[in-house]
C-alpha cells in the first residue's frame, strides 16, 4: 500500500544491520574505486565476481590482468589520466574489463545512452572532448569519429587498440578526489550539461548500499 505522507519517515540508520550504529560506517575510506578493488582482488583473487550469460567466470585474479592490460592499452593508444573515454556498449565481460581498465588508467568513463542518435553524441563528444570511445555499435562507432575524428573507436574487446607497452605509471594512482566519471544531463531544459563524480562519490554510495542491503 502505498505509504502514509503524514506518517514520520524512518530515519537512514534504522536500516543498518543489527548491532551497527552510524558511527560504525566508514564510507569511502578505501580512497578511491581502484584502491577498494585493489584490496578485494587481494584478499581472494579466486573469487568469480561476474558470469557472462553463456556462463563463463570472470574472477578478480583474471579482472586484475586484463584490466591492467586494458588500461595499457589504452595509454598506448594516447590515452591519459582525466582524458575521457567514452564507454557505450551492451553488457559482457568485455565491457566491464574495458571499464575498469579506463579508471585504473586515471581516465574518465563517460557513459552515453544508446538511444542516442548523431545529434546528441555530437554535442556531448565535442563538450567533454573525448579522446577515445568504447562502442559495440558500428553506426554508433561512426558517429563518435564524426564527432571526434582525433579519438581512437574500439570495440569493447579493445581490438582497435595498439599492444601494450608495459604497464603505464598512472596505473592505480587515482585519489578519491580525482574524476571517475563524467555523466551527461538529459537536456530535457536545454542542451544536456556535464556532472563529474569523483571516485569517492561511487564508492561512497556502494558502501552505504552495501550494509542497508546485506
Amino acid at each position: 500500500p502505498p505509504r502514509d505522507r503524514d506518517a514520520p519517515v524512518r530515519p537512514w540508520r534504522d536500516h543498518l544491520p543489527p548491532g551497527m550504529s552510524a558511527g560504525d560506517l566508514t564510507l569511502a575510506s578505501a580512497g578511491s574505486l581502484v584502491a577498494a578493488w585493489r584490496r578485494r582482488w587481494d584478499d581472494d583473487p579466486r573469487r568469480v565476481l561476474l558470469t557472462d550469460a553463456a556462463g563463463a567466470p570472470l574472477s578478480a585474479a583474471a579482472l586484475d590482468e586484463r584490466s591492467a592490460v586494458a588500461a595499457a592499452r589504452l595509454a598506448a593508444a594516447g590515452v591519459g589520466p582525466r582524458d575521457r573515454v567514452v564507454v557505450s556498449a551492451e553488457a559482457s565481460l568485455d565491457h566491464v574489463v574495458a571499464y575498469v581498465g579506463v579508471l585504473r588508467l586515471g581516465a574518465v568513463a563517460l557513459p552515453l545512452n544508446g538511444a542516442y542518435r548523431a545529434p546528441e553524441i555530437r554535442h556531448i563528444v565535442g563538450d567533454a572532448q573525448v579522446a577515445a570511445a568504447v562502442t559495440d555499435d558500428v553506426e554508433r562507432g561512426r558517429w563518435l569519429t564524426a564527432a571526434a575524428p582525433a579519438a581512437v573507436v574500439t570495440p569493447p574487446d579493445l581490438s582497435g587498440l595498439p599492444p601494450a607497452r608495459g604497464a603505464p605509471a598512472s596505473l592505480d594512482a587515482a585519489t578519491g578526489d580525482d574524476p571517475a566519471l563524467l555523466v551527461y544531463t538529459s537536456g530535457t531544459t536545454g542542451a544536456p550539461k556535464g556532472a563529474a563524480l569523483r571516485h569517492n562519490n561511487p564508492l561512497a554510495s556502494a558502501e552505504a548500499v552495501a550494509p542497508a542491503w546485506r
